[in-house]
């Protein structure tokens, strides 16, 4: 009997552990910040969500967002600002690898990409001040007034767009013996009258009066000598016009019908919505309390059309032609490349545009050449490895370029269609020796300014 309730209960475990955890759906991902948006339904199977790729869903609701489809990098984010705002500093990029499985090609994987960078080529030097100049006249003919004085930024001059440290304009009070007048300002108005009511019927009535005084008293004019008097009347009238008409506050109308499951394949929302218009609210009276729509998910099982995509290009083929040997010598030959459409599933799109390329060639490698070649101006820098720390490096280099022979650019192929024709394959030349080095320079520095490594 024991051995049969164990048994009953483990089933039970078995049977409460085994089935699948709903998540929550949503419509779009944000690539850039890994963020799930537009939620669809709280409460689905992830096959149901999946249906469609391009979803992405939520274990729950403070879990990390997960994409539906197979696993690609996003969009490298815009550069992040310079960690310097004056000579050499790095900047940063990242992106973030989102989708079921690993991203492909092994050999990107990096998350985050350093690179040097220069916002100023020198920082700002601060100048100094000159001595004061002498004093202006005073602002005013009689009373208390202003003076100023100025000094200049020029002993020594800033640089690189510096400045002095304070003002270059010194403000002090002075006063003229002879009085002046005083003319008369109005103080401030008195609070409006009383008006009866605070609202009106929508029909209209009889707008009463309100009035308000003021005084001429702020200051009052001065007697020896004169002052002008205040200027405009003493008491003011106007109309309660402005008393609003009675608020109506608003009812909901009923519930409309749901709408049909928008989507063909996966998971989609229905809607049904209601008006606030039984009464609608008038004259600021409350809006229907509560909301004019109602979500429920609905899901159509089968699944949606998956596009297809483009690997990468493969390399470039040897550069031949058949039937006739064009090793170093005047003959073009051809090359292709191809790139093959993967992931397309249940009716998606092909991939727009071919699956192979073709170019005009002369085959040049390891092909003798007369003469030395050119030294080229440096490389730009390279990017910042590692990312972070004060061990990161970056690296320039400087390769002999051989100078190809003067063969025809541009050919008519059989097609009747002009075409330009590419050098391939390294030839064997160097370049005229700068002290042992015939081939290839390379220079390696520290980078600058570079962000401490996370722990």
């Amino acid at each position: 009997m024991k051995e049969g309730l164990l048994c009953a209960v483990s089933l039970l475990l078995l049977v409460r552990f085994s089935v699948p955890q709903n998540v929550i759906c949503y419509e779009h991902i944000d690539k850039n910040k890994g963020e799930c948006m537009g939620i669809l339904a709280d409460d689905v199977s992830e096959e149901d969500c999946c249906l469609n790729i391009n979803y992405g869903f939520k274990r729950d609701h403070t879990g990390s967002c997960e994409a539906c489809h197979v696993a690609e990098w996003s969009e490298w984010t815009p550069w992040f600002p310079c960690t310097v705002p004056c000579l050499e500093g790095v900047k940063q990029r990242r992106r973030a690898c989102y989708g079921k499985g690993e991203c492909p090609d092994a050999s990107k994987t990096e998350t985050i990409q350093t690179a040097p960078c220069i916002e100023k080529t020198c920082c700002p030097v601060s100048g100094g001040w000159s001595v004061w100049l002498g004093w202006s006249a005073c602002s005013v003919t009689c009373g208390k007034g202003s003076k100023t004085r100025k000094r200049i930024c020029n002993n020594p001059l800033p640089a690189c767009d510096g400045s002095c440290e304070g003002s270059g304009t010194d403000v002090d009070q002075c006063e003229v013996t002879t009085q002046c007048p005083t003319h008369g300002n109005w103080d401030s108005w008195q609070s409006w009258g009383q008006c009866f009511g605070t609202c009106k019927d929508e029909a209209g009535h009889q707008v009463p009066i309100q009035t308000r005084q003021r005084t001429c008293s702020n200051p009052p004019p001065s007697v020896n000598p004169p002052g002008n008097p205040c200027v405009g009347p003493a008491e003011e009238q106007r109309q309660c016009s402005w008393l609003p008409f009675c608020p109506v506050n608003g009812n909901w109308g009923p519930w409309g019908a749901w709408s049909d499951c928008p989507v063909t394949c996966g998971v989609g929302r229905q809607t049904r919505n209601r008006e606030c218009n039984n009464p609608a609210p008038r004259h600021n009276g409350q809006p229907c309390p509560g909301s004019s729509i109602l979500y429920k998910s609905c899901t159509v099982k089968t699944n949606c059309p998956v596009d297809g995509k483009w690997t990468e290009w493969s390399g470039w083929s040897e550069c031949d032609r058949p039937g006739k040997v064009i090793h170093c010598k005047k003959y073009a030959g051809q090359q292709r490349r191809t790139r093959i459409c993967t992931g397309r599933d249940y009716g998606g799109n092909p991939c727009d545009g071919v699956i192979m390329e073709s170019r005009q060639c002369y085959n040049f490698k390891n092909c003798p050449l007369s003469g030395n070649g050119i030294w080229p101006e440096w490389s730009t820098w390279s990017n910042c490895y590692p990312h972070c720390g004060s061990n990161a490096k970056k690296r320039r280099t400087k390769i002999c370029q051989p100078i190809y022979p003067n063969y025809t650019l541009i050919i008519q192929t059989p097609t009747k269609k002009n075409e330009t024709v590419v050098f391939w394959g390294t030839p064997r030349q160097f370049c005229a020796p700068i002290g042992s080095v015939k081939y290839k320079f390379e220079e390696e520095l520290s980078c600058l300014n570079v962000p401490d490594c996370e722990d």
